[in-house]
């Protein structure tokens, strides 16, 4: 059950905020804070942008039939960006309709796969533990 929830949480639209869970879902639920956290590793620097891709492709054809989104982002300068353009807040300012615009589809995609990730997972590992422990058990 903590794998499931930690590679949902993986997935999940709560950017940055996946350690915490991890410590809240696990003192609360009474669950194994390691494997929480191991599957919540799924989401991690290498992983982060097709994770997020995923999401927002998703949650785009879901809410509106096409993959409107991503036409939108070639309009965002990517090669002129900067950390320092990012603490800008003209460039938010400015970015602000189009912020607006894939937040929708992003947190829907993300909870879309979030979901779809953590309920496959529980039946996995739930299916290779109950014949593991069939296997184990005297006939």
């Amino acid at each position: 059950m903590s794998l499931a929830i930690g590679m949902g949480l993986a997935f999940s639209p709560f950017v940055g905020l996946h350690l915490l869970f991890v410590v809240l879902i696990a003192r609360v639920f009474k669950l194994n804070a390691l494997v929480l956290f191991a599957g919540s590793l799924v989401h991690n620097p290498w992983t982060m942008i097709p994770i997020h891709a995923l999401g927002l492709l998703t949650g785009d054809f879901l809410l509106d039939g096409s993959i409107s989104t991503f036409e939108l982002a070639s309009q965002l300068p990517l090669k002129d960006m900067s950390f320092s353009m990012l603490i800008d807040p003209t460039f938010w300012h400015q970015n602000r309709d189009f912020i607006h615009q894939i937040i929708p589809p992003f947190v829907v995609g993300s909870l879309f796969w979030s979901a779809c990730i953590g309920v496959s997972c529980y039946k996995f590992t739930f299916h290779i533990l109950s014949a593991r422990a069939e296997a184990k058990s005297p006939k």
